[in-house]
């Protein structure tokens, strides 16, 4: 029993927890944007945890190519480096990178492997400039930002992925990145 001399101790009020992401179950759409090698993107709308196979002839039908040529990859979690989707343990660990509902694959035709993927595909550029994005799907950065080229859209705009963002930008604010150069006062001896 408080006395009118006493002062209840003040606590702040509880925070409610945190909201939870919602669990992706089959029966939930997700978009699945897919990057072609030959400079544009697609979306897709899909059910989750759908098959290799299933994903391939959406896919085929949306480029309006034969399935036999069409190779699926993605990024792991944390990883920038491209993983073929050969089977569907692959497609399975594919969809474990789904974010806010959304799932990002590239394509590469079959047809193409005597050519390879393009020496500018997947390789890294550094920021020579700030650039702000100023229309829907493009890719701002800032000076000395590592942008990891997806393709080159024209002789004056490339396409690539930084921060977890994917858009288009100027290709000359950009140049070939070789290594990280040291911080200053840290010797590399």
């Amino acid at each position: 029993m408080l006395y009118e001399t006493e002062e209840a101790p003040i606590s702040p009020p509880a925070r409610p927890p945190p909201p939870r992401p919602p669990s992706l179950s089959a029966d939930m759409p997700v978009v699945v944007k897919v990057h072609h090698t030959d400079s544009y993107t697609v979306a897709i709308r899909s059910k989750t945890g759908a098959s290799l196979r299933d994903l391939t002839v959406m896919v085929a039908n949306k480029f309006e190519m034969s399935e036999d040529v069409v190779t699926l990859w993605y990024k792991k979690e944390g990883d920038e480096d491209m993983t073929e989707i050969t089977k569907d343990d692959d497609m399975r660990e594919a969809w474990s990178t789904v974010r806010e509902g959304q799932l990002t694959l590239w394509l590469k035709d079959r047809k193409d492997d005597k050519e390879g993927v393009s020496p500018m595909q997947f390789s890294k550029v550094v920021a020579l400039h700030d650039y702000e994005a100023s229309e829907p799907g493009d890719l701002g950065f800032m000076e000395g930002d590592v942008i990891t080229i997806m393709s080159q859209v024209n002789e004056d705009w490339l396409e690539g992925r930084s921060r977890g963002n994917v858009g288009i930008f100027p290709a000359s604010y950009v140049k070939p990145w070789d290594k990280p150069l040291p911080k200053e006062g840290i010797s590399c001896a």
